[in-house]
């Protein structure tokens, strides 16, 4: 609870949520729930608009007085972005050169203007968040983990590098002295990783608003239950290998394929075939369900799928009782051997939004979330390669396939 004090502090704060994504937008609307009434949502080129707008609607939903502004992270703006603000939530996507070269002028910026930055970390299942606190003038930029040669040129670094260095680096881990390490067995984790965006609303940000102590990093894992450091770590690692999956997912898709392709020929799928149990599945049965829990990632070796999404009619506005509502189903997309479906399996516990049924006797590779995670604990040469394959794509987008 927030006394009379706090609660006009907090009214009265200019905050900037940097990063309009799913975290990004968790976080603006708890803060507003709160009583925050001063936000401006900022984002990188197109993002700019096409994901504040929707959020901006969101906030006024809960606020109809707040005060929303939108602006873009670039070089002309960026001071006048920060210099108004009290405190900057970054949750910029880490998987885009775009969105590395963004974060580092945010921040750079900051230290400038001596205005703290949160940065927050999510993989669906998983977060972390990290404290840079440039009041201190003895606080490096991103803790030293990148140099400005670094952001472009011959030097430029990969932005799974960068999420590297943030993570492991040793200022942090040796700053976190007691970092918020929840084993959350009794819920999701996708409640835990919603957890995380509540703890940066309220308890972080309440922090370094009204200047109390705080953890240099939080950390929720609802997996992982170790010592503080090594929890950090195992997490760190998690994040980065499921970046560097899902960006290697989506060149693998969009790339134009033989016809006769084979996952199995894939650096990424040969690591990870002995994790895998191979299925068969006849014409006509339904490989997933919309609606039901969703646990396994598929790999098509032999066979074709399709993919359909399931409408219900609404009855909320008929009062002819004798009438059946109807069901509709849009054929999403086609797949064959080569495609896959089913990632967002190892990153959330989101119930499965698109059913897919056999359409040609099919032969496919499984992956079970608990199975990509002993992978990770067992495999280090093989995450080493995957960290190296670079970038990720945005976490709830699957713009492909819709599902």
């Amino acid at each position: 609870m927030l006394d009379d004090v706090e609660q006009e502090v907090l009214r009265g704060a200019s905050l900037v949520i940097a990063g309009c994504g799913p975290v990004g937008a968790q976080v603006a609307i708890a803060l507003v729930q709160t009583g925050a009434e001063w936000l401006t949502l900022a984002d990188t080129g197109r993002h700019a608009t096409r994901q504040s707008g929707p959020l901006c609607d969101q906030l006024f939903d809960v606020n109809p007085f707040a005060n929303v502004d939108v602006a873009q992270i670039d070089t002309r703006a960026v001071d006048e972005l920060v210099s108004h603000a009290d405190l900057i939530i970054d949750t910029l996507d880490a998987g885009s050169s775009d969105t590395m070269r963004a974060r580092f002028l945010l921040h750079s910026t900051a230290k400038r203007h001596h205005t703290p930055v949160l940065t927050g970390l999510d993989t669906g299942d998983a977060g972390l968040a990290i404290v840079y606190d440039y009041r201190d003038n003895a606080q490096p930029v991103l803790d030293g983990a990148v140099s400005e040669p670094e952001m472009s040129g011959p030097a430029q670094i990969d932005p799974l590098q960068l999420l590297n260095r943030m993570i492991t680096s040793s200022q942090v881990l040796n700053r976190a002295d007691q970092p918020l390490v929840t084993g959350c067995s009794d819920v999701t984790g996708g409640e835990c990783a919603t957890r995380l965006a509540h703890v940066i609303a309220s308890q972080l940000v309440f922090d370094m608003l009204f200047k109390r102590p705080l953890d240099r990093l939080t950390m929720v894992d609802p997996e992982i239950q170790r010592s503080a450091t090594a929890s950090i770590k195992a997490a760190g690692q998690k994040i980065i290998a499921m970046y560097a999956l899902r960006r290697r997912l989506r060149d693998v898709r969009a790339r134009t394929r033989p016809a006769g392709f084979s996952p199995l020929h894939d650096d990424i799928f040969r690591d990870l075939r002995p994790y895998m149990e191979e299925r068969v599945y006849e014409a006509g049965s339904v490989v997933i369900r919309q609606g039901d829990p969703a646990d396994d990632f598929f790999v098509l070796v032999e066979g074709r799928v399709q993919v359909e999404h399931e409408e219900h009619e609404e009855l909320e506005d008929r009062d002819d009782f004798d009438y059946e509502p109807y069901t509709s189903y849009t054929v999403i997309a086609e797949l064959g051997p080569g495609d896959f479906f089913g990632e967002m399996a190892l990153l959330s516990d989101a119930p499965r939004n698109a059913s897919v049924v056999v359409t040609d006797r099919c032969v496919a590779l499984t992956l079970t979330r608990g199975a990509f995670n002993l992978y990770l604990d067992e495999s280090q040469p093989a995450f080493q390669r995957l960290r190296e394959i670079a970038l990720a794509r945005k976490y709830e987008n699957n713009e492909n396939y819709g599902f």
